[in-house]
This record gives structure tokens, sequence and C-alpha cells, in this order.
């Protein structure tokens, strides 16, 4: 009933009529059809695939490779010990051991892997852990015929909220749910409680405590010298820059930014740029040249470039602008970049470009390092003035 109060409420404050929603929620479809991002339930099952098939070879090779190694001895002796003791304990004993060793040998990894951690190394890390807690469930019993499997409904809700945060990403699932790694430790650490209460001790909560704890500093001591999508460590963030949009405030950034930031803010303003000027950042990279420079949304907040139908993309959310709006917006490009849209798309949207622009900034990039260039229309009156 929330859910449905809150949607009332963003209808009418935001759409103002059910029929204008629904077109906006069509128009976005057809939109992320055309991205052809790779966004759909299919394409999310193939790429699993994909992912489950290399999985082992990323264990064996780079998550756990002695931990591997280790495990065909491990269960060779789990099987043995239980034959001849049927002895509980001595499974769980020895699956501890390789718990313990497995605990060890990540958090060695994490080091050693530095910045990848946070992606693929992290959530297939997460995954080997919650591995590791259910074969030592399986030694305590609590997967026998008689054991009720009501302690396994929490962890599994974990591990699929892990899952719908990686829904949606292009990077692929187990890379993806690197992001939601608090989920999996979650689910580990419930998987551990319940084999100590039912062992009587608390080795394995205690021992996947431990590990939690210090893969969490290791992580944060790695964001900070790694940051996402910066170029050096936050510690060196202490240039302080004024965005046009954002009248009051500062932002600490490092050298190679705070040059970016400045040399297009300055190029603009000596060629006439005025806040609220429309912008069409051809970059495909992200959005950030629209908040530095305080310019207005042509198409979309964010022409995405990158994927294989960004052209197509773009090209049809420019053509539901207004083609006055084109005219007197202002041209970003990245003729070099990695996410680069083809210039192409403002013609069949009826721009001449570049015949009718001219360049007035060349900057560079700090973490992409590439080279983009500011146009502006050659005729004044194009420019609103």
């Amino acid at each position: 009933m929330t859910a449905v109060i809150i949607l009332l409420a963003h209808i009418i404050f935001f759409h103002h009529s059910f029929d204008s929603f629904v077109h906006y929620l069509k128009n976005g479809y057809e939109l992320g059809a055309l991205l052809g991002g790779g966004h759909s339930f299919s394409a999310l099952f193939v790429r699993l695939l994909c992912e489950l098939k290399s999985l082992p070879g990323l264990i064996s090779h780079r998550i756990a490779p002695w931990s591997v190694k280790v495990l065909p001895y491990a269960i060779v002796a789990v099987w043995v010990c239980s034959l001849k003791f049927k002895s509980v304990s001595k499974r769980v004993a020895i699956s501890l051991s390789f718990y313990l060793l497995l605990l060890a040998e990540l958090v060695c990894r994490f080091e050693i892997y530095g910045i990848s951690l946070t992606r693929t190394n992290l959530g297939a890390a997460g995954l080997m852990l919650i591995w590791a807690a259910l074969l030592v469930c399986w030694a305590g019993g609590l997967f026998s015929r008689n054991s009720p499997k009501l302690f396994l409904r929490l962890p599994v809700f974990l591990i699929f909220l892990a899952v719908a945060y990686a829904f949606g990403s292009i990077n692929g699932l187990i890379r993806q749910m690197s992001g939601a790694y608090i989920f999996l430790c979650s689910a580990a650490m419930v998987l551990s409680l319940t084999v100590d209460h039912k062992t009587g001790n608390i080795r394995m909560s205690f021992l996947t405590a431990i590990y939690v704890a210090i893969s969490t500093v290791i992580i944060l001591l790695n964001a900070q010298h790694h940051p996402y999508r910066l170029p050096t460590s936050i510690w060196r963030q202490n240039n302080s820059i004024q965005l046009w949009g954002a009248p009051g405030g500062s932002l600490d950034v490092d050298d190679k930014t705070f040059a970016y930031v400045t040399n297009l803010q300055q190029g603009a303003t000596a060629s006439g740029w005025r806040e609220g000027t429309p912008l069409v950042d051809l970059t495909g990279a992200s959005p950030g040249a629209l908040v530095i420079l305080g310019a207005s949304i042509t198409g979309t907040p964010w022409l995405l470039g990158g994927y294989k139908g960004s052209n197509q993309f773009v090209a049809k959310a420019l053509s539901q602008t207004p083609i006055s709006v084109l005219n007197a917006a202002w041209v970003l490009t990245a003729p070099k970049g990695r996410r680069h849209i083809s210039s192409l798309v403002l013609r069949q949207a009826g721009v001449d470009f570049p015949d009718s622009f001219v360049r007035v900034a060349i900057v560079k990039t700090g973490w992409r390092n590439e080279k983009q260039i500011l146009w502006k229309p050659k005729d004044s009156e194009k420019m609103g003035k």
C-alpha cells in the first residue's frame, strides 16, 4: 500500500497525469531497447552462464588457488572420518580447518590484487565465503535428512539481495555483486551462527567475524588509495573548485581533475558561455561537463556511450529535442574517447556539425586521460544572445 501511495504521489507531482506517466515509461523503454545495454532477463541469464563457466578458473588461479588445491584432500579426510569415527565433531574440525585456510588466503588475496578486489575478485570471494560456510553446515549435520532447513531462508534472502543489486548492470552478475558484499558477508555470518548454535561453540562465527572485520578494513584502505574513477588517492584531493550549478559550494579534487574543470570553464567563459546554455555532450562517458558548466540538458541527462546501440539511442533522444534548442546548443566531443558518440547523430537531428561550429577549447580529462573539444555555434543568434 505504501508503495502504491508513493507511486501515485510521484505521478501527480512530476507527471501531472497517468497518460503522461505511461508515455514517459514507454519512451524510456524504447530508448533503453535502442541502447542495447544487455539489461534484459535473457541477457542477464546468458552473462551469468558465461560467468559461472569462468568462475572455477577465476577461483583456482586468482581468488584461492591454495585452498582449491587442498579441497580434494579435505573432502577425502571428512569422508574417511565420517566412516571410521562416525563423529560429527571430527568432520566439523576438518571443515573448520579448511574454512580457516580459505579465510586466511582470501585476506591475503585482497591485499595482493588491490583495486580489482572491488570488482570481480570481491564478488567471487564473497561466494567462496558462503560456500565454505555451507561446507561447515554440512559437516555439522545441518543438512541431514531429519534436520529442518528453515535456517537457510535468511541466508538465501541475503544472497538474493546481492543478486538484486547486481541486476541491470552490464558488468555481469558476480562482478557487480561486489558492490553488495555486505549481504554476502551477512549470509555467511548467519550460517556461522547457526552452526555454532548447533555445535555449542563459537568457533565458526568467531572466524567469520574476524574475516569480515579484516576484509572491511582492507576494502576501506583500498578505497582511499584507489577511489573509483579518480586518478589518485583521496588524500590528494586538495584543490578546491566551484561548480556553476551549485553556487556557494565547493568540491575538492586532484590536480588533473582541477586542470580539466578549470580549463573547461575558462575556455567556455572566454567564448561567451552563459550558465543555462544547452550542451550536447557526445563524450559518452559521463554527464559531468553539464554539471561543471551549469548547462541545460539536451535529449537525456546522460547521452550514454560505449554500448552497441549508443548512436541510435542518442539520435532518438536528440530527435525529441526542438531544433531551435539544438541549434543554440554547444557541443562537447571526444574524438578518440573510449565511449565517444559519433557526431553524425547531430546531422541526423538536423544540425550542421561541425561546419556551422567553431572550436573554442581543448581540454584533457583526469580519469580517462582523453582529449575533449568544446564547440560553439558560429552564428551568435543561435547562442541566445
